[in-house]
């Protein structure tokens, strides 16, 4: 958000949680928990900036914390068979 705040026009960035939407690595629009929003003048973002303020969109955010830990499935073991002729 540090990065997209000088480029955009609003002189205040979103409140609370931030969703952050980037184009590679470079971030194009971010919308806050109260819905303010700031986003890349330069670009088309008013779809990207829709979207995340729509509840998927929230959904789709990863949740802070370590990642859920997935328990490994015992391997089966593979036998081949050497046709021999």
């Amino acid at each position: 958000v540090a990065r997209l705040a000088p480029t955009a026009s609003a002189p205040a960035g979103p409140a609370g949680a931030v969703l952050l939407g980037a184009a590679g690595e470079e971030p194009i629009a971010a919308v806050g928990a109260d819905g303010a929003a700031l986003a890349d003048p330069f670009r088309h973002t008013a779809d990207l900036v829709a979207f995340l303020r729509t509840p998927g969109a929230r959904k789709l955010a990863p949740v802070p914390g370590p990642a859920p830990v997935t328990p490994l499935r015992p391997r089966r073991t593979l036998r081949r068979l050497a046709l021999v002729g």
